[in-house]
């Protein structure tokens, strides 16, 4: 229960009183009205919606990738979010060399409105299925890459990302497709 005239007042709702002047044939003079009244406690029942509506938005946790200890923010200012994290190593000499960490962000209505209408209602754990459906499909996501290894120079990092996803090219065509590996 609330200790406080605050807490009640944060809690409870506002409702918007109209004045009204009541006749009293006793009293000669006229009863005031105070017609400002009125739009304070409109603008009180707004500002009290919109600190509601904040509320509302839970905020996002970062994620950090687990081996590079690499921080990703949860949301982005667009209002994309955090759907998988990951890391690209590279083998040189029997060394796995981490290269980069790696974010993937996506807008959360628009890949749920992609899975209600592909498969009806969402099951409670993701699926195979959904998962290359949404790789397939012409959902926007923004990919944030960070450095890991300190030693790498803008071509190297230019081909490992060429390799990286050259390979993933070939695993998607089946190596038929060698014009879109080189681009």
């Amino acid at each position: 229960m609330p200790t406080t005239v605050e807490d009640v007042t944060a809690k409870a709702e506002m409702v918007a009183m109209k004045s009204t002047v009541v006749d009293h044939k006793d009293n000669e003079a006229e009863p005031k009205v105070d017609h400002n009244r009125d739009s304070s406690v409109e603008k009180e029942v707004q500002e009290n919606k919109k600190d509601e509506a904040k509320e509302d938005e839970v905020p996002v946790p970062d994620e950090i990738e687990a081996k590079t200890g690499i921080s990703f923010p949860g949301k982005l200012d667009n209002g994309k979010l955090l759907k998988a994290v990951g890391l690209r190593k590279k083998s040189m000499l029997g060394m796995g060399i981490k290269i980069y960490a790696f974010g993937i962000y996506a807008d959360n209505e628009i890949l749920r409105e992609l899975v209600t209408t592909e498969v009806g209602k969402a099951p409670s754990k993701p699926t195979k299925e959904m998962y290359q459906m949404v790789v397939d499909s012409d959902v926007g996501m923004m990919v944030r890459l960070v450095i890991v290894y300190n030693g790498l120079t803008v071509n190297m990092v230019r081909k490992n990302f060429d390799e990286g996803l050259g390979a993933a090219i070939k695993k998607l065509t089946g190596g038929r497709n060698e014009e879109l590996t080189k681009k």
